[in-house]
């Protein structure tokens, strides 16, 4: 029988192992897996066992390693795009920043405007005074920029928690190795 050498491959063990387990002699395994001789019923029947078992494992820890690639790529996925919300976010605060920066320089022109408001015509200090406060943001603006802040470091902090989860991901699969 070509096939019978493999039945040690699928199995994993030697001549000798495999015999203690179906209860015969090595010599009878090997003239088995030669094809020179069969072996006890009882002996196929536990064979047979055997490699339905085995099929059985290795379907099993193939399904388990697909799902474990699978939730690996999910939570790769998810670290794009928590990535990603962090630059928004990170751009959002420069923005802000940079535009509280702009509207303290126009008060600061307009407080200057505002002193030497007699040298200026009506018309332009009007004009000058709408176009500051027309810019000027909402009283709680520290508020937002914290809200943002909080927003950044959430997700920092949700980053940490995803490179925990997939190295939980990956070490079963380093434990399941070394057992074999």
């Amino acid at each position: 029988m070509k096939n019978k050498n493999n039945i040690r491959a699928l199995t994993g063990m030697s001549q000798e192992n495999l015999a203690l387990l179906l209860q015969v002699s090595r010599s009878q395994i090997a003239m088995f897996e030669t094809g020179k001789r069969n072996l006890p019923i009882q002996a196929m029947e536990k064979l047979a066992l055997l490699l339905t078992l085995s099929q059985k494992e290795s379907t099993t820890t193939e399904t388990k390693k697909a799902t474990r690639t699978q939730e690996q790529e999910f939570l790769q996925n998810c670290i794009v795009k928590n990535k990603h919300q962090q630059l928004l976010v990170a751009r959002k605060i420069n923005n802000f920043i940079k535009k509280q920066e702009r509207i303290a320089v126009l008060e600061k022109m307009n407080r200057l405007i505002m002193q030497e408001e007699k040298n200026l015509k009506n018309y332009d200090l009007s004009l000058l005074k709408y176009s500051t406060t027309k810019n000027q943001t909402q009283p709680n603006c520290n508020t937002l920029l914290i809200a943002l802040q909080l927003k950044k470091k959430v997700l920092e902090y949700e980053e940490q928690l995803i490179k925990e989860q997939l190295k939980e991901t990956n070490s079963p699969l380093t434990k399941d190795k070394k057992t074999k």
